[in-house]
């Protein structure tokens, strides 16, 4: 492991990207359109009322909405149609979203929490692994609400890069109402149902608050000797004069800022912050994307890949430790610059689109791979950055040694 990543690595919030617990024995006075008030827990008479009301979930596939019962086969009621009666309910649910934000590492969150459907899982029914996109602002996790249901199977798998974990549900699911939750892009599926109903609420939960910086007194040691690692590479004649480190987590372009860094990634991109400045570097977050182009044939539904024609690793959207935005398109990096734990094509972030042949045009396929990083440089090597990258990064130069010089001015 490079000897920087291994520092950045102690670098940590006590948190996990799952949680799961009880909940109080109280339930939402869950009452569905055309059906009424769901007595719970659940019989097989009201599960049926239920399915004849419902639709097949569908699933997003790059930019469409399908139903595959392939893929997931399982019953879906929206929010619209669902009304929680049960005054208290909502107190239940903020109590579980405070123990969630403390077993996930943000304990000075405030989460915001909002219903998004009812799901039911008779037998037979599953959902292979996928990821959740982000349906709310500043959305960084699911929140499953498991309602008194007998059943057997419908185990929750949730996995981050190397990282795996399993929930139950059935084991008091006759009796108390449980909770699982995780964060958004961590890949996830549930196992098929063997017998009985699993009735569940799914909530998004969002980032309502947050404090500029976690507490990390507790690791200054580490923090100085990041900072001189870094003091140590910023001074060298390197050949590349930007570095790279990769977060945890992928982030899409909308929902990548400071304040929806998940976990780890916070605390990291918080120091790393501090010690550019410490050490006359600039540091931006970003996303770094692999991406991957090749052409083939479509058989039966399979690509078989004959060439890759176009490969690149590049960083882009940046955004200042102040927040302000930079629309990089493109910054290519070299696999020296990049430095992870993870490998980047090994991680979280996977995307892949083929399109069939056309014509005299075979099949192509596209790959990519994004996560969130710190991209730092030292200063006196702006201009080499400004001559790699785009317009974008070029005007945000300018309108900085503009601001610099009239603020020089005044001065005198």
């Amino acid at each position: 492991m490079h000897p920087f990543v291994k520092l950045m690595k102690q670098i940590e919030n006590s948190g996990t990207f799952s949680a799961f617990g009880n909940l109080d024995p109280i339930f939402p006075g869950l009452v569905i359109q055309n059906i009424g008030e769901i007595s719970l827990p659940l019989s097989k008479h009201q599960a049926k009322d239920i399915v004849n009301q419902c639709e097949q979930a569908p699933f997003g596939r790059k930019e469409e909405t399908i139903v595959d019962t392939n893929v997931r086969n399982v019953w879906q009621v929206p929010s619209k149609m669902v009304e929680l009666s049960n005054p208290e309910w909502n107190c239940i649910v903020e109590k579980a979203c405070n123990e969630v934000a403390k077993k996930l590492g943000l304990s000075d969150c405030k989460v915001r929490f909002e219903l998004y459907k009812v799901l039911l899982y008779a037998k037979g029914s599953f959902f292979k692994e996928h990821r959740d996109t982000e349906k709310i602002p500043n959305m960084f996790a699911t929140l499953v609400i498991n309602l008194p249901s007998a059943h057997e199977g419908g185990e929750l798998i949730i996995r981050h890069g190397t990282e795996r974990t399993q929930y139950s549900f059935a084991g008091k699911s006759k009796f108390y109402p449980e909770f699982a939750a995780f964060y958004a892009d961590c890949y996830h599926e549930v196992l098929p149902i063997q017998s009985g109903f699993r009735l569940s609420l799914i909530y998004n939960l969002a980032i309502a608050n947050r404090a500029e910086q976690p507490a990390l007194s507790q690791q200054e040691k580490i923090v100085d000797q990041v900072s001189a690692y870094v003091q140590a590479w910023s001074q060298r004649e390197n050949d590349h004069p930007t570095m790279a480190y990769l977060l945890d987590h992928s982030y899409s372009e909308q929902n990548l800022s400071l304040e929806n860094l998940k976990n780890h990634d916070f605390a990291r991109a918080s120091v790393l912050f501090k010690i550019a400045r410490k050490n006359q570097c600039k540091a931006f977050l970003c996303l770094v994307s692999y991406f991957e182009e090749s052409y083939g044939d479509c058989w039966n539904g399979e690509y078989e890949e004959y060439e890759i024609t176009r490969q690149e690793v590049y960083a882009h959207h940046f955004i200042s430790p102040t927040g302000e935005k930079i629309e990089v398109e493109e910054l290519v990096l070299e696999e020296d610059q990049i430095l992870t734990e993870i490998p980047l094509r090994k991680g979280p972030g996977r995307e892949i689109s083929i399109s069939e042949a056309t014509g005299n045009e075979g099949a192509t396929k596209e790959l990519w791979y994004h996560r969130g990083a710190i991209i730092m440089w030292p200063e006196k090597r702006d201009l080499e950055i400004v001559f790699k990258s785009d317009i974008a990064f070029a005007i945000h130069h300018l309108k900085k040694l503009i601001k610099e010089h009239d603020v020089k001015e005044e001065e005198n």
